[in-house]
């Protein structure tokens, strides 16, 4: 009786989540936004695991185990679900994004030092370490401190070349988690300014904004020609772009974006604080167009876009 009752709660809750989801995917202003969301991806990867399920359980005869594995998985995919509300987690993100250019060198060094060190332990222990494959594995747990003890050096010589390798080990890995830990720490003091640029973002995502379709709102908002939005005409944009946020909040974005404090903000910060991926995309494409005789385009034409 108790199993039953609880298939049917699961069945009650796995219905009302599609249900949201379907709802959610309705009521969105750009149906493509939604789709490309990846929250939202991960609420349709839930959906379709239940649905797979009752597919597979009712079509399929001997499909135990493959039900099994997709119920695995299903915790797994409604914690997932659970991510939109911890708006930290992009500050974690942004913390490996500005680390990451360091990581892929200290990565191929650290490779570099297991396999050396793998061949070492290999020709010091022929009789104890009877393969490289096995020699790798006793290096990399070495490194990582870990040490399951199924494999221990018995000459001297081996052990001398594993003391070798722990400490460098040791002193190698501080490295990578003083760099991570150095860019959390820069982006933890930042935290309330990207959070901010980050729900607007995902504001603008949901409205199905582009760049583009700013670029033509800012020329449009900007009815002085200078090139730069005040904060009346940046208010009065998002009241155009229908982001509905509390005016507290649009005093907090607009002294965000005005990076240099004069006041306003021009096309650079905007697209920087919102679309900071096709940042470089677009200063590229303006250059060119800027060049070209053919430009032309609604109420004000802004200024060649500066270098960052």
């Amino acid at each position: 009786v108790i199993k039953q009752v609880l298939q049917v709660l699961q069945l009650i809750f796995e219905v009302t989540f599609a249900l949201e989801l379907l709802v959610r995917c309705v009521c969105s202003p750009s149906s493509r936004a939604f789709w490309l969301a990846w929250f939202n991806i991960i609420d349709m990867t839930s959906v379709l695991n239940f649905l797979l399920r009752l597919v597979v359980e009712h079509v399929f005869e001997d499909s135990q185990q493959v039900v099994l594995g997709l119920l695995v998985l299903a915790p797994v995919l409604r914690l997932l679900r659970l991510l939109r509300r911890f708006e930290k987690l992009h500050i974690l993100i942004s913390a490996l994004q500005a680390s990451a250019e360091a990581l892929p060198v200290l990565l191929f060094t650290l490779l570099l030092i297991a396999l050396t060190f793998a061949g070492l332990i290999h020709l010091a222990e022929p009789d104890n370490v009877d393969s490289l494959p096995q020699a790798l594995w006793f290096t990399i747990v070495t490194m990582s401190t870990v040490g399951f003890g199924d494999i221990v050096p018995s000459s001297v010589l081996g052990k001398f070349i594993v003391s070798a390798l722990i400490m460098i080990s040791a002193l190698y890995l501080a490295i990578p988690i003083g760099i991570v830990g150095t860019a959390f720490a820069r982006v933890w003091e930042e935290r309330d300014r990207l959070l901010l640029l980050q729900r607007m973002r995902e504001c603008m995502n949901r409205a199905g904004y582009t760049p583009d379709d700013v670029e033509l709102m800012f020329r449009v908002v900007d009815v002085n020609c200078s090139g730069d939005l005040d904060f009346d005409e940046f208010s009065r944009m998002l009241e155009l772009m229908e982001i509905q946020v509390s005016k507290k909040w649009v005093i907090e974005v607009f002294e965000t974006l005005d990076d240099d404090g004069t006041g306003s903000i021009d096309f650079n910060e905007f697209i920087r604080g919102f679309f900071p991926k096709s940042y470089s995309s677009m200063r590229k494409e303006k250059r060119q167009s800027m060049a070209s005789p053919e430009m032309s385009g609604v109420g004000c034409v802004n200024s060649e876009m500066d270098s960052p």
